[in-house]
C-alpha cells in the first residue's frame, strides 16, 4: 500500500494537463491523509 500513491501519480501525472494534474494530486493526498487518520484511529498503524 506505501507505494501505490507513487505509481498512479509516476503513471498518470505526466500526461495530464495542469489543472487535472492538481486536482489529481490534490484527491490523492487528500485520501491517504483520510486513511492515515483512520487507520491511526483504529489502532492499524
Amino acid at each position: 500500500m506505501t507505494y501505490i500513491p507513487f505509481l498512479l501519480a509516476s503513471n498518470y501525472v505526466p500526461d495530464m494537463k495542469p489543472k487535472t494534474r492538481n486536482i489529481f494530486l490534490i484527491a490523492e493526498w487528500g485520501l491517504l491523509a483520510v486513511l492515515l487518520a483512520v487507520l491511526i484511529l483504529c489502532g492499524v498503524i
